[in-house]
């Protein structure tokens, strides 16, 4: 299976990010199954985000991974308990309880899991949401960086978590797909 070459090589260090990049948009467009097609896009958002930190190509592959029945994922960094940010001794901002992990954007559903692709718990309750139980998503900034935070029906906590490498723009695009494709609304508002 070519995706699956296309991948090894490039975990393996055997491929560079742009030839790697190269070779999924090549892919992509022979692959005649959504399956292909999902994975592809989904991959190519990845490195398009956090490799070449190319905001608006990540976005466009995105958006087609979950068109082709896929799902989006961005890297994430959150607090274990899903506390705010706090300022350590050194000065500089980062989580008490730091995690890292993936939050992945699907029609109708989100899902924060640890790099394992195991799902995280707030109140002892899988973080795997339906736009039903999301009341709502925002961006929040502490004195350092913008976090994307979530309230829902049935945790008492909110989820706050940073997107990639803490930018804004990533928490933006967290957020605008959030509201597209997992409550549903057309025009996606960013509310600071």
């Amino acid at each position: 299976d070519r995706y699956r070459q296309i991948y090894y090589d490039y975990t393996n260090s055997k491929a560079t990010l742009d030839q790697t990049v190269t070779s999924l948009e090549g892919l992509v467009k022979l692959a005649s199954e959504d399956s292909v097609r999902a994975i592809t896009y989904q991959f190519l958002g990845l490195l398009y985000l956090h490799g070449l930190k190319d905001t608006v190509k990540a976005e466009a592959a995105m958006e087609l991974a979950i068109k082709a029945n896929g799902s989006a994922l961005v890297e994430i960094s959150f607090d274990n308990k899903w506390r705010q940010m706090t300022k350590s001794r050194s000065g500089q901002y980062d989580f008490e309880d730091g995690g890292r992990g993936w939050i992945k954007i699907e029609s109708g559903r989100l899902t924060l899991t640890d790099l394992k692709s195991q799902p995280l718990l707030n109140d002892k309750a899988p973080a795997s949401l339906t736009g039903q139980q999301i009341k709502e998503v925002s961006k929040t900034l502490n004195s350092a960086y913008p976090l994307v935070k979530i309230i829902t029906d049935n945790s008492k906590r909110p989820y706050l978590f940073a997107a990639g490498s803490k930018l804004q723009v990533e928490a933006d695009l967290v957020i605008k797909l959030i509201q597209k494709h997992v409550l549903g609304k057309a025009t996606a508002e960013i509310r600071r």
